[in-house]
C-alpha cells in the first residue's frame, strides 16, 4: 500500500514548476478585511489582474469567521472595495467606481441590491461608519476655499483647457506618481441615508496628511460626537514630519489640537469606553524613521502617557480589546511582523504571533479570537485567526491554492554574521526551486530601499524574491544597519552614512555566504564566527 501511494504521488511532485511572470499576475491578492459586529462574518477584498487587457478589478467576498466556503458579494467590472459594516451588522458599505467616480454604496445583508448613498462630485477616497449608524465620515480632495461642487468645476475646466503647463508655487506639488494640483484632502460627514455633506476640517491643510500616515488617520469617538484626525500645520510640510492629532465635533466647528510633540503623531484610536485615545508617536522632529511609541491620551485630564518607553521596536497597527484592558499591536521584528499585546494597567508586553508577516489586525467582540492577514516569501496573503493567547492558529481563506499547488517555492533561510566592526547583521537566503547542492549557482544580491526599510518574510508583489530565484539564482538579502526591526539604535546607524556602513555590511554578508555555504548550502559550522560575540540579547 505504501509503495502504491508513493508511486501515485510522484506525478504530482514532478508536475510542480518554478514560478513565472504569468503566475505572479494570476495570483489573486487578498486585500483589506473587516469583521462583522457580531463576529460571525468577514468581508474581504480580492484583486485580480488581466495581463492581456492590462487591467485590474477588485471585488468583495464573504466568509464565516470560523472558516468554510467563501462567496463573492460584488461582481461589478469596476472597483468595489473598502468594506465597512454598519454598527448593527445589517448592512455592508463599500466604495465602488461602478458609476465612474468612487462613491459609498450599501448592500443589505438579508438580501437585495447595492444602493448608492453618496454623490460626491470629487469622489470618496476613504470612509467609515459612525458608531450610532447615523453618519459616514469620508475623505475627498478639494481645492482650498472651495466647495465640493466648485472644486469639481475647477478640475473640469483644467481638463478641457488647452494649456497644460503648471504653475508651481508651493511644496508639496507632487507625491510619488501623481500631481497634487494644489488640492487638499479634507474630512466630510454625511448622513448614512444620503444627503448633503459638510466639511469638518476646512482650511489649507491636508486631513489626513498625504505622507507619514498610518493605516487610518481619522475616526469617530464611541458616542459618535467627535472625530479625531491627523493634520500637519507646519508652514512647509515638505520639510516637516510634525503630524499631530486633532479633534473636532462631528457636526463641525472649532478644531482642537491635542498633541504638541514635534515628531510624527498618527493613528488615533478611541478606547471602547471613550476615556482614552491611543496613538503612535515619534519623539524627534524631521526624522521620518524614528521609532513609533504607543501613547495614551486621557481625554479628561489631558495627560499623555508613553506605554512602550522600553520597547525597542516600532508600534504599527493598534487595536483595542473590547474590554479596554489591553491593546493589541503589530511590530516589525527581524524580518517578520509580530502581533503583541500590552496591558494598559501595568504596560506588560507579550509576543503572541511570531511566524510570517501578520497585518490587518482585528479582534472578535467577545475577545476570544484575533484575525489577521498572513504572508510569507512563498505564500501570498491569506486570512488567519488564532485565540488571544496566540495559540491555535487557523487558516480561513485559501484563495490561490490552485496556483500554489503547481509551484515549487522555497522558504527563506536566516543567517547572521559579524560585519567589519563585529556588529551582528541579519540576512536571508532564498534557494531556487529544485535546488541541487551538487551544482553551482550564481548569486544575486537584492538591496532594499528606504533606506530605513527591511527585507521581510513576505510575498512581495513588486520586489518578489521568488521571481529571481525561479531563474536559478540563489538570492541573498541583507538587512544592513539602518534596517527596521532591529531596534532604533541600529536603524539610526544609516543616517548620514548611506554609502558607508550599509555598503560594508552588504559586502561582508556576501563574503560570509560565499565562504560559509558550500554551493550556498547551509552547513553546521556556519555560525562559528559568532562564538563569543555579544548578540545584544536578540534571538537567532
Amino acid at each position: 500500500f505504501l509503495i502504491g501511494y508513493l508511486l501515485l504521488s510522484l506525478p504530482a511532485i514532478s508536475q510542480k514548476r518554478a514560478i513565472n511572470v504569468d503566475d505572479l499576475w494570476a495570483i489573486r491578492r487578498v486585500g483589506t478585511f473587516t469583521l462583522s459586529p457580531d463576529g460571525n462574518w468577514i468581508a474581504y477584498t480580492i484583486t485580480q489582474y488581466n495581463m492581456e487587457k492590462n487591467s485590474q478589478n477588485t471585488d468583495i467576498y464573504l466568509i464565516r469567521s470560523v472558516g468554510g466556503s467563501s462567496r463573492q458579494l460584488t461582481t461589478s467590472p469596476a472597483y468595489d472595495g473598502n468594506p465597512c459594516w454598519s454598527p448593527d451588522g445589517s448592512f455592508l458599505s463599500f466604495i465602488s467606481r461602478r458609476d465612474g467616480t468612487p462613491q459609498i454604496y450599501v448592500i443589505p445583508m438579508n438580501g437585495g441590491e447595492a444602493q448608492k448613498i453618496s454623490n460626491i462630485p470629487t469622489g470618496v477616497k476613504d470612509f467609515l461608519w459612525s458608531p450610532d449608524g447615523r453618519f459616514f465620515a469620508f475623505t475627498s480632495e478639494i481645492h482650498p476655499g472651495t466647495t465640493l461642487d466648485s472644486s469639481k468645476t475647477i478640475d473640469e475646466k483644467k481638463l478641457k483647457s488647452k494649456v497644460k503647463a503648471r504653475i508651481i508655487d508651493h511644496l508639496l506639488y507632487r507625491h510619488w506618481n501623481r500631481w497634487l494640483e494644489g488640492k487638499r484632502t479634507h474630512i466630510f460627514v454625511i448622513p448614512s441615508t444620503g444627503g448633503s455633506p459638510w466639511d469638518v476640517t476646512p482650511g489649507d491643510f491636508d486631513a489626513p496628511p498625504i505622507s507619514l500616515g498610518s493605516r487610518r488617520d481619522f475616526t469617530f469617538s464611541p458616542d459618535g460626537k467627535e472625530i479625531a484626525f491627523v493634520r500637519n500645520i507646519d508652514p512647509v510640510v515638505a520639510l516637516s514630519t510634525n503630524n499631530d492629532i486633532f479633534v473636532v465635533s462631528s457636526k463641525g466647528g472649532t478644531i482642537k489640537r491635542i498633541t504638541q510633540n514635534p515628531g510624527n503623531d498618527n493613528q488615533p484610536v478611541y478606547s471602547p469606553d471613550g476615556k482614552y485615545i491611543a496613538y503612535r508617536s515619534m519623539q524627534h522632529s524631521g526624522y521620518e524613521a524614528d521609532q513609533y511609541d504607543l501613547m495614551l491620551y486621557d481625554r479628561r485630564s489631558h495627560i499623555i502617557r508613553n506605554l512602550t518607553p522600553e520597547f525597542d521596536l516600532d508600534v504599527d497597527e493598534i487595536v483595542w480589546s473590547p474590554s479596554g484592558e489591553k491593546i493589541y499591536f503589530t511590530s516589525e521584528d527581524q524580518g517578520s511582523i509580530i502581533i503583541f499585546s500590552i496591558e494598559i494597567k501595568n504596560g506588560k508586553i507579550k509576543g503572541l504571533v511570531h511566524s510570517g508577516c501578520n497585518t490587518n489586525l482585528c479582534i472578535a467582540p467577545d475577545e476570544s479570537q484575533l484575525y489577521f492577514r498572513r504572508t510569507r516569501v512563498n505564500f501570498p496573503h491569506e486570512i488567519f485567526s488564532c485565540n488571544t493567547k496566540g495559540e491555535d492558529t487557523f487558516q480561513l481563506t485559501f484563495t490561490n491554492n490552485d496556483i500554489l499547488d503547481k509551484l515549487e517555492m522555497n522558504n527563506l533561510e536566516n543567517f547572521w554574521f559579524p560585519s567589519f566592526d563585529r556588529k551582528i547583521i541579519h540576512g536571508f537566503i532564498l534557494k531556487p526551486p529544485f535546488f541541487d547542492p551538487a551544482k553551482k549557482y550564481p548569486v544575486i544580491m537584492l538591496i532594499h530601499g528606504g533606506p530605513q526599510g527591511a527585507w521581510m518574510d513576505e510575498f512581495h508583489y513588486r520586489w518578489n524574491a521568488q521571481m529571481f530565484a525561479s531563474r536559478e539564482y540563489v538570492v541573498v538579502m541583507i538587512n544592513f544597519r539602518g534596517s527596521k526591526g532591529y531596534g532604533q539604535d541600529f536603524c539610526s546607524l544609516v543616517s548620514k552614512n548611506w554609502g558607508g556602513g550599509p555598503y560594508r555590511d552588504i559586502m561582508a554578508g556576501l563574503d560570509y555566504v560565499l565562504k560559509k555555504y558550500p554551493c550556498l548550502l547551509y552547513t553546521s559550522d556556519a555560525a562559528d564566527e559568532l562564538d563569543g560575540v555579544d548578540l545584544g540579547g536578540r534571538r537567532i
